[in-house]
């Protein structure tokens, strides 16, 4: 209230807690201000024309993994997940979306939640034949798995990349953004060269506007930027942008955000879809021999 009627503002990023950012979304509807919740709460935007939604959700990470690995020309996957509701979740969101893009889920194996030896489920899935390996679970489990892969001959690579000594099959991996750590390019890198990572914020990317979001910040506050930094920056900047090109109502600014585009974007965001949905949620990540380098998939909703 007093954001409208004292402050007057043209706009309001956040907030991010699922409850707090569902009233907010009522009231905003209410007084006609535009909202730009920084929250992974589904169906927010559904409250009306003027709320939207800029933040990373599991469907977003892996609707990218699987167009880059569609694109990459794997049509056949398997999933390895823990036996929890995280890893169950995360299981039946990735086979809807391979079936959403005309793919096939040939195999599917889970683990106890403290597990620390993974052969037998390895050993089941060398015996289907599939392009690409989805892995629900942290970077401190995939360090584990990944030499398991090895010692069945799956060898993750570069798509038209070839496995150590031209032995064994080559297969893409694939994990989600709890899975994304840097110390995986020294602890188990050999095993995971190629292997494709959600980044909600990807400022361990060499290069690229996430970077150099990340040191402007780190040089203005003394910190390091984390991912709600790096989203609102974005929210902010599709904000001013429709201001730059005409919108001078909060009606306007609402109408205008579905339109504009971020170019060099902090975040992955680079605007909203009709729905006011972001177009994405989430950066993708490749490992490349001992560092991480950023994957250019164009927009994909």
């Amino acid at each position: 209230n007093e954001l409208v009627y004292l402050h007057r503002v043209v706009a309001i990023v956040g907030p991010i807690e699922a409850r707090a950012a569902a009233a907010a979304a009522e009231r905003a509807q209410e007084l006609g201000v535009p909202l730009i919740a920084l929250t992974p709460a589904a169906d927010i935007a559904r409250t009306g024309p003027m709320v939207f939604r800029l933040f990373t959700a599991p469907e977003y990470e892996v609707q990218g993994l699987v167009a880059y690995a569609v694109g990459a020309g794997a049509s056949r996957f398997s999933v390895l997940h823990p036996d929890v509701p995280f890893g169950k979740v995360m299981r039946d969101t990735f086979s809807r979306e391979v079936e959403r893009q005309k793919g096939q889920t040939v195999a599917v194996e889970s683990y106890a939640p403290d597990s620390t030896s993974f052969g037998a489920q390895v050993s089941r899935l060398a015996s289907a034949r599939f392009d690409a390996l989805f892995i629900a679970d942290s970077s401190s489990r995939i360090a584990l798995i990944a030499p398991a892969l090895a010692a069945e001959d799956l060898w993750s690579a570069p798509p038209g990349g070839t496995a150590p000594g031209k032995k064994g099959r080559v297969i893409t991996v694939l994990a989600p953004s709890v899975g994304l750590h840097p110390s995986l390019a020294d602890s188990t890198g050999r095993y995971l060269q190629g292997a494709v990572f959600a980044a909600p914020f990807a400022a361990t990317a060499v290069g690229g506007p996430a970077q150099q979001f990340a040191e402007r910040f780190q040089k203005q506050f003394g910190s390091s930027p984390d991912m709600y930094a790096a989203f609102a920056h974005d929210a902010y900047r599709l904000v001013r942008q429709t201001i730059a090109t005409g919108a001078r109502t909060r009606e306007q600014v609402a109408g205008s955000l579905p339109e504009v585009r971020l170019q060099n974007a902090a975040g992955p965001s680079a605007g909203f879809t009709a729905a006011r949905e972001p177009i994405r949620a989430a950066r993708l990540l490749r490992l490349q021999e001992d560092h991480f380098v950023e994957v250019d998939l164009g927009p994909w909703a």
